[in-house]
């Protein structure tokens, strides 16, 4: 299986910038990066697909990572490498013993979920005020209205407070 970066991609640039160079010639990943113009840590990252197919050779040297172009032969695979099992041939899988649910004898008590009629779960609809409607208000421009009814009645502040003096004379009578 072959492979060939897209030009434009990261790990095209990587390579093309390698074959520039004297043969033979290793780079640690800040000085890739810093001729690319990106950040040291996307070379790794990037450079795993070249790698494995050969194009580039990756070594680490103490702390640095070693680059350099590579022989386009793939890498071998780990000793330990066993292929997957392909998905038909998936032995069925298995449940903890603890994870299997426990088959009950007799079935116990079922529980009392309480049922609620709709004529008992719905309030009973306040029914509406007999009589007559009587409101009374004050506007923020000190306006106050008396509506009853249909019937309104604006007074202004020098009203209102005449009508305070004739509630407060009656209630003096009162008491």
């Amino acid at each position: 299986m072959s492979y060939t970066p897209q030009p434009g991609t990261l790990q095209y640039r990587v390579i093309t910038w390698l074959k520039l160079q004297p043969i033979g010639s290793e780079f640690p990943s800040a000085v890739i990066a810093e001729e690319l113009g990106v950040e040291p840590s996307a070379i790794p990252s990037a450079m795993g697909y070249p790698v494995m197919h050969g194009l580039l050779s990756r070594r680490k040297e103490g702390g640095l990572v070693m680059w350099s172009l590579g022989n386009s032969t793939p890498q071998p695979k780990p000793e330990d490498y066993e292929p997957d099992v392909p998905l038909d041939q998936l032995p069925p899988i298995k449940v903890r013993p603890s994870r299997m649910p426990k088959a009950k004898a007799e079935v116990e008590k079922p529980l009392q979920v309480p049922v609620f009629l709709k004529s008992e779960a719905a309030p009973a609809p306040v029914a509406p005020p007999t009589g007559r409607q009587f409101r009374v208000g004050e506007y923020s421009d000190g306006t106050f209205i008396i509506e009853r009814d249909t019937q309104r009645i604006e007074l202004s502040e020098a009203e209102f407070a005449k009508l305070l003096d004739f509630v407060e004379r009656r209630q003096g009578v009162a008491a």
